[in-house]
């Protein structure tokens, strides 16, 4: 959709189908706990930059950020 758009835009596009397999792995994870103490947790994602027109940085240096 932002590649329709002038100029382009850059993006970072969302692991939408990894995000909803995680939710339900807590979710579900969740019934099975339900009186015990639950414990924080960060999952952190791959991700990818898809540079494009609306990068105003040089796309050499954009794509190290």
């Amino acid at each position: 959709m932002s590649s329709i758009f002038e100029p382009e835009l850059t993006t970072v596009p969302q692991p939408t189908p990894e995000i909803g397999r995680i939710a339900m792995e807590l979710f579900l994870s969740l019934s099975l706990i339900r009186n015990r103490k639950m414990t924080k947790k960060q999952l952190v994602l791959e991700r990818e930059l898809i540079v494009r027109q609306s990068c105003l940085v040089e796309k050499k240096l954009c794509k190290k950020m």
